[in-house]
């Protein structure tokens, strides 16, 4: 759909916002990853096992999996919400339940992505590591 923006410094005003919020998330990222690589390494090595020692390898990847999809589920979240804060805004301008129905769609598409990544991630691991006799004993 074609959305106006409704002040004639709304676009402008969005894409400075839009702007501040990724280059928060890309320096909190930053950080995020090597916070989550240190652990990576400190999960694989205290639960290793010596009778098995992918045990812990596994659970490092699994951190792992499910790091990289909750950070992808909040940088999407955050591009969401920024995105549907104009809308709401403008919309609110026309009636406060119109501004409430885009707020609460943009709210509900971020939560379905949060749920739908959980559960890609879930069904990755499962995949990857059915068969394996000795990770299901564990």
């Amino acid at each position: 759909k074609n959305f106006q923006f409704g002040a004639p410094n709304g676009k402008k005003i969005s894409d400075i916002v839009q702007d501040g919020a990724r280059a928060f998330l890309n320096t909190e990222y930053k950080w995020l990853s090597a916070f989550v690589a240190i652990m990576f390494v400190v999960i694989c090595i205290m639960l290793r096992k010596d009778d098995a020692e992918l045990d812990g390898l596994y659970t490092g990847i699994s951190f792992l999996i499910g790091a990289f999809l909750s950070a992808s589920a909040g940088y999407l979240g955050m591009l969401i919400a920024t995105a549907s804060n104009v809308r709401t805004t403008v919309a609110c301008h026309t009636s406060m339940l119109r501004g409430l129905n885009v707020a609460f769609r943009s709210g509900a598409v971020m939560s379905l992505c949060v749920v739908g990544f959980g559960l890609l991630g879930l069904s990755i691991l499962q995949l990857a590591f059915q068969g394996s006799e000795d990770i299901l004993d564990a």
